[in-house]
């Protein structure tokens, strides 16, 4: 029996819907009967002609166990159900025993327990960032002042990285974690230290009982924090070096031993200073499996459910010839009220992937995906204090390519300062003209680079800047880095090629 991912977020259960079908067709192939359970009809895995026989039922503890009950199954698979399955894991494993194929449930729950897998790494000598564990507001009163700002607060067994939060003051973070205590009580939190300007990386692999092999390594763009759902990934030739290649593969040998990993497994590091870090891992199929597959060519799925059952992986880990970029698709036009600003929940409800021979040639497709029809001619570049810097670098590339630049005044005067020529444009609640509002309204904007301050009327007023990019089509960018390297790419001038997927493989 394959357990599908059940009702999700809009458009937020595809991926794994890509992995329920490949284990289908592979379970198919290797001679067994194929049960699907899954009750979202906006799937391929509900469709009659995939499964053997399809049980369109609630994926809960309650239905599930009938339907094993009435099957009698050689095993059930929950990897690629995303958290719904996971969660589910030690009540089936009660229930019916040796049941869950793959890594099995009591080492799921060291690993989806926070506080537990945290322990694990400290034995492990594997870093992290600095964190506590609370179990109540006082002990987190106690304990914080032992971690600095800002952190990121993780309950357990979450879904889509739903109660995650970057938080950037303390009175907020009393007044969120208060609020997990009440949403998920007899939950402790872990308060983890966000690093900051931190690259994170997505590392899918496959393991068996004798040996773990590397499926793809996806380099984010945006820096750590931003969920995997949300980030602009790259799979490509070096974009880590030789060293770093082999302490992630030791790392993801560790968790291997150490949790008895078995089928797929995700892993999410993020690297600052040369050091890495551990942020979580995940004992299943994870969103980015799919574009792994669809990049390097290879049905990962079937290597997984043949490492579940038993047939270690015969293939080792290569560099992708060619650089694969996956771009996340937000519903911002459907949704008006919603901000655009990224953290770890997920907000995306698709994406799409764009081939390149070269990194740049890859970058230069993703604008075509923001907007189809897109060409440069004026930019309004709106940021925090802490990404002037790259402001300016920006700036001055997009002046000497005779760019029209309009920024806000603290913007304005670092571009300035810099001796990059650019129009002030003032605020939303500003009387004077011109106010950014009209400029929007009324030039041909090209694109806008705004990247939220923390503080509470930065983030308010920011999001009218956004909101008003979004109602008129404009491509918005609210993360230095992505902006840094999208810029260079269309001021590059190199032509696009399309070929077939195979070529770039």
């Amino acid at each position: 029996i394959v357990i599908g991912s059940g009702p999700n977020r809009i458009s937020q259960g595809v991926e794994f819907d890509y992995g329920a079908v490949k284990s289908i067709l592979s379970l198919k192939t290797l001679g067994y009967e194929a049960i699907m359970v899954n009750s979202n009809p906006e799937t391929v895995s509900t469709d009659f002609d995939i499964s053997d026989k399809l049980y369109f039922e609630p994926v809960t503890l309650e239905h599930v166990s009938n339907i094993v009950s009435a099957e009698k199954p050689e095993g059930i698979i929950i990897q690629f159900s995303g958290q719904t399955g996971q969660n589910m894991a030690s009540g089936l494993s009660k229930i019916f025993q040796n049941i869950v194929m793959g890594t099995k449930p009591e080492d799921i729950y060291r690993i989806e327990e926070r506080t537990i897998f945290s322990k694990t790494l400290k034995s492990l000598g594997i870093k992290q960032p600095d964190y506590i564990e609370v179990s109540n507001i006082n002990e987190l009163e106690e304990k914080i002042r032992g971690i600095s700002l800002p952190v990121i607060i993780r309950s357990s067994f979450i879904i889509g990285g739903r109660a995650m939060d970057i938080i950037y003051s303390y009175d907020i973070l009393i007044e969120r974690v208060k609020e997990l205590f009440i949403d998920r009580p007899g939950s402790p939190v872990l308060v983890s230290r966000y690093l900051k300007n931190a690259t994170e990386i997505d590392v899918d692999f496959i393991s068996s009982g004798k040996k773990s092999v590397i499926a793809g390594i996806s380099v984010h763009i945006e820096e750590a924090g931003t969920h995997s759902g949300d980030a602009t990934m790259v799979l490509g030739p070096d974009r880590i070096d030789k060293k770093t290649l082999n302490r992630i593969q030791d790392i993801v040998e560790k968790m291997r031993v150490n949790f008895n990993l078995s089928g797929l497994s995700n892993l999410q590091i993020a690297i600052k200073d040369n050091e890495i870090y551990v942020i979580e891992l995940n004992a299943r199929s994870s969103r980015s499996i799919p574009f792994v597959a669809k990049a390097t060519g290879i049905n990962w799925v079937d290597y997984g459910i043949k490492a579940m059952l038993g047939i270690a992986p015969d293939i080792e880990y290569s560099e992708p010839k060619s650089f694969f970029i996956k771009v996340p698709v937000f519903p911002f036009k459907r949704f008006r009220d919603m901000d655009v600003i990224l953290g770890p929940e997920m907000k995306s409800t698709g994406e799409a992937m764009c081939c390149g021979e070269t990194f740049q040639e890859s970058m230069s497709k993703v604008i075509r995906i923001m907007k189809r029809d897109f060409k440069l001619k004026s930019v309004i570049i709106t940021v925090n204090d802490m990404d002037k810097d790259e402001a300016i670098k920006i700036g001055r590339k997009l002046d000497k390519k005779g760019v029209k630049i309009y920024a806000t005044p603290g913007t304005y005067s670092a571009l300035k300062g810099a001796g990059i020529g650019a129009t002030v444009v003032y605020r939303v609640k500003d009387l004077r003209s011109p106010g950014i509002s009209e400029i929007i309204r009324n030039e041909d904007i090209s694109m806008i680079i705004n990247t939220p301050s923390e503080s509470y009327g930065s983030i308010r007023d920011g999001f009218s800047i956004r909101n008003l990019g979004i109602k008129k089509d404009i491509p918005l960018i609210t993360n230095i880095r992505f902006a840094s390297e999208l810029v260079d790419s269309i001021l590059s001038g190199k032509g696009t090629q399309i070929r077939e997927l195979g070529d770039y493989q």
